[in-house]
């Protein structure tokens, strides 16, 4: 049983209050310098490049920092003219602004939404973007947890790994029962 649910993009503001509303968000904010590195094509709107740069980035590992970028604001060039290096027309600038970083690590618990179902596995978003793949334990002999759940219903899980590919994060995890 296979449910469509789309990945969304947050925006600065519901990412930011996903910090103090869930204490499963694994959701930081931070005011950070980001050096950014503009095409030609953006040497008479230079703000807009910038925008262009990062939401290029937006739900990536990013490279920058530890963490995935979800979302941004209060973009603020820091110099008055930017850099060109020897023959390269890119033109370098240094920027600042306010990010939403997703952190999870190993061990840490979230919530997810359930899109996909089956007997041994569970499919689900965290923060509409993420996908986490939650596996019936080999060694269970006993009902699995799992089996309850619902399409489009809320459950916390520990993260057991945590992979990227082409800077895409996945999450593996298993549900999580309090006792």
């Amino acid at each position: 049983m296979a449910a469509s649910m789309e990945h969304t993009r947050l925006t600065f503001s519901e990412a930011k209050s996903l910090i103090s509303k869930c204490s499963f968000s694994h959701l930081e904010a931070v005011s950070s310098k980001r050096h950014v590195v503009l095409p030609p094509k953006f040497f008479n709107s230079i703000l807009q490049g910038v925008r262009e740069h990062l939401n290029s980035e937006l739900q990536l590992v990013a490279s920058w920092t530890d963490g995935v970028l979800m979302a941004y604001n209060n973009v603020k060039i820091l110099e008055t003219v930017g850099r060109i290096f020897d023959e390269s027309p890119y033109i370098h600038f240094n920027v600042n602004a306010d990010f939403i970083m997703f952190r999870p690590a190993v061990g840490c618990l979230l919530k997810g939404i359930v899109n996909k179902k089956s007997t041994y596995h569970v499919g689900c978003l965290v923060h509409q973007c993420f996908n986490a793949s939650i596996h019936k334990p080999r060694d269970l002999e006993s009902e699995w947890e799992g089996t309850q759940l619902q399409i489009g219903e809320e459950f916390i899980f520990k993260v057991t790994n945590i992979y990227t590919n082409n800077g895409v994060l996945s999450l593996r995890g298993n549900i999580h029962i309090e006792k």
